[in-house]
Formats: structure tokens, sequence, C-alpha cells
């Protein structure tokens, strides 16, 4: 092959290097860039969903807020009063367990549901943690005593006009935020999960 050949050659097989090789770097750039904005959008569809439970949250607490503001203002405590309070929460919102424990361990739940003769409401970790503290309460998921189910509770203390101490609660349960956090679009292949404070995967 003569030498203008060669050249003409190596010249050639640079240039399909060069387009090949710009090519390859274009494509690199092009899937980390889709890998960015994929990744973006997941993170606003997560934002919006955590959103949408902040908003939840504090209709429940608003809820509590309101029934104890009438429970106080009634100055009626007496079991038919609150039992039947209760029961018409829990129908009216019936991804919740609305219920009252007092400082003399009476408690109030719903009609029918099932709880323990020795049950203790001063004993348990939603009762003890909303006497700590003025504000809201909430509790780390777990078990809960009387349905067996996965619950997280909110609750709230209050003393009465005779100096009566109490806290309200409401159970909420777990698969109720499971639903909610399903409802995101997070690609395929993706999936969501929820998380306690101490970064325990709950679901």
């Amino acid at each position: 092959m003569k030498l203008k050949g060669k050249l003409l050659l190596f010249t050639t097989i640079i240039c399909i290097v060069s387009v090949l090789a710009i090519s390859v770097i274009n494509y690199s750039l092009s899937i980390v860039k889709l890998k960015e904005v994929e990744n973006q959008r997941v993170e606003l569809q997560a934002q919006k969903t955590a959103q949408e439970m902040d908003k939840w949250l504090e209709l429940q607490k608003n809820i509590l807020d309101r029934t104890l503001d009438g429970i106080l203002y009634n100055d009626n405590h007496e079991a038919d009063y609150i039992i039947g309070l209760m029961t018409e929460l829990t129908s009216k919102y019936p991804d919740n367990l609305y219920y009252i424990g007092y400082s003399n361990k009476d408690h109030y739940f719903p009609i029918g549901t099932d709880v323990p003769a020795d049950y203790d409401p001063t004993s348990r970790p939603w009762y003890i943690g909303a006497m700590a503290t003025d504000d809201f309460y909430i509790t780390e998921p777990y078990i809960d005593a009387i349905t067996g189910d996965m619950v997280i509770t909110i609750s709230k203390q209050f003393t009465t006009k005779s100096y009566k101490k109490g806290v309200i609660a409401t159970d909420i349960f777990i698969t109720y935020l499971v639903d909610l956090t399903n409802k995101g679009d997070y690609g395929d292949d993706s999936y969501a999960f929820l998380v306690d404070n101490e970064g325990n995967i709950v679901t």
C-alpha cells in the first residue's frame, strides 16, 4: 500500500474511533442525566407523600383536640357518655380506634372493643408519653395489646375541672399509612417503605 493510502486509512480509523468514543461518552452522559431526572422525580414524589402524611396527622390531632375541648367544656366524664363518644368517632373514622384513660385507671373504649380485665392505661407508652408533654405525643410503631395490630398512637393529656388527670388517644393502623405510601408513583422496580425514628423498617 502506498504511503498516501496508508495515511488515508490511518486517518479514517482515527475518525471512526473518535466518533465511537464521542458516542459512548454522550450515551453515558445521557444515562447519568436520565438517572438524575428520575431520582429527582422520585424524591419529589416522596416529599409529596410525606406532606400528605403530615396533613393527615394534623387532621388526626385536630379531631382529638376538638373532641377533648367538647368533653372538658361539658365536664362530662361519665362512662356512658365517653364510651358513646369514642364509639361514634371510631365509626366515623374506621381506620382509627379512639379511647380515653384516666389516672385512676378508668378507661373507656368503643362499644365492642375486647379490653382485658386487668388493662391499666397508665402503664401504656401512649399514656406515659402524653403525661410527659403538654403537646401531642406520638408513639413508635408497636403491636397493640387489644387489637393485635401494628399501630402508632397519638395522645394528649388533660385535666378535668375536678383536677383528675387523663389522656385521650387514637390508634392509627399502620396498614392505612402503608396504603397512603403505596399510592405514590416511584417508577418501575421501585417501592417505598416506612421507617421509624430509629431507622428501623416498619413495613
